[in-house]
């Protein structure tokens, strides 16, 4: 299916295709893997015109992963802005299954960046751990990722702590309704939360080691941010005595997107844009995203 796109979300990956750490990128490559855009072509299910947002990747649908209900991890999945021509660009191409239509309504900014940054960490917190009313969780990393994680935990009752370094991090994550917001590097906190549940999102050596650390005995650390940082050490035995859990977590299925989608539509998680531009803003907005200038999601138009 062909796409006109009318939105694409910048993520931190983004970066990190630039500097060379994703090995798997085929070069040359247009990245771009929030996007939201209108078909250009009837097909048979959707209409020319039709609003839609794209999901990243689709499974096969046949080997033992999409069987098991985990398309995310299908060796056949082409994944857009990676394997397939990404959203950078004023129109896409894609498989018809990935093609997600909007609720009523929707701002394309908002459906473009929901693709990644609110479909990746509703799976962190829905799909790999049952949360009660009441249960404790930890976001660490209160960017794109960090920011819809606090709204989806608060939407299912939990208590929610955001750790970040960045004082302008910290101010959205207050501004996103978390009940405690802390400065991961003051130590006075060692061991103080004691969470049923951390959602790692900064993907850094400093963001795992401090959510295992504050995680409580038999809980679990989800992480869904990754950075080019490389191997993370962490403390075996500490993680064998409190029988903690470390599990990883990679965008989401279609069932998935829909629902996320259904979350926007109706409030329950309001993804923060702070910048929009069009494709000439690109590289400026990518140089303040890798200097740490950016809460929430940039996004162009293109």
């Amino acid at each position: 299916m062909l796409v006109k796109v009318t939105a694409a979300g910048i993520c931190a990956t983004d970066l990190k295709c630039i500097a060379g750490a994703n090995p798997d990128l085929q070069l040359p490559s247009v990245l771009g893997h929030e996007v939201a855009g209108k078909v250009v072509a009837d097909s048979t299910v959707l209409r020319r015109g039709t609003e839609v947002a794209v999901q990243i990747s689709a499974g096969c649908g046949t080997c033992r992963h999409c069987a098991g209900g985990r398309e995310t991890v299908c060796h056949q999945a082409r994944r857009l802005g990676f394997d397939i021509g990404g959203g950078f660009a004023e129109y896409v191409r894609v498989a018809e299954q990935q093609l997600v239509p909007l609720p009523s309504g929707m701002d394309p900014a908002v459906a473009a960046v929901s693709m990644d940054s609110v479909l990746t960490p509703w799976r962190a917190l829905t799909a790999h751990r049952q949360l009660s009313a009441g249960s404790t969780v930890l976001v660490v990393g209160a960017g794109g990722l960090g920011l819809n994680a606090l709204q989806i935990a608060m939407s299912l009752g939990a208590w929610t702590v955001a750790a970040d370094p960045h004082p302008d991090s910290r101010q959205a994550a207050r501004s996103a309704g978390a009940e405690v917001v802390v400065d991961p590097n003051d130590k006075s906190l060692a061991g103080g939360y004691d969470a049923d549940l951390a959602v790692e999102c900064s993907g850094t050596v400093a963001g795992l080691a401090f959510a295992v650390e504050q995680v409580r005995p038999g809980g679990a650390v989800v992480c869904c941010g990754y950075t080019a940082e490389g191997t993370a050490p962490v403390d075996i035995a500490s993680i064998v005595r409190r029988e903690i859990q470390i599990l990883g977590s990679r965008g989401g299925t279609r069932e998935e997107a829909e629902m996320a989608l259904s979350a926007v539509a109706e409030g329950v998680v309001r993804p923060v844009i702070q910048r929009r531009g069009g494709l000439a803003d690109l590289n400026r907005f990518l140089t303040e995203l890798r200097d740490g200038r950016v809460s929430g999601r940039q996004v162009i138009h293109p």
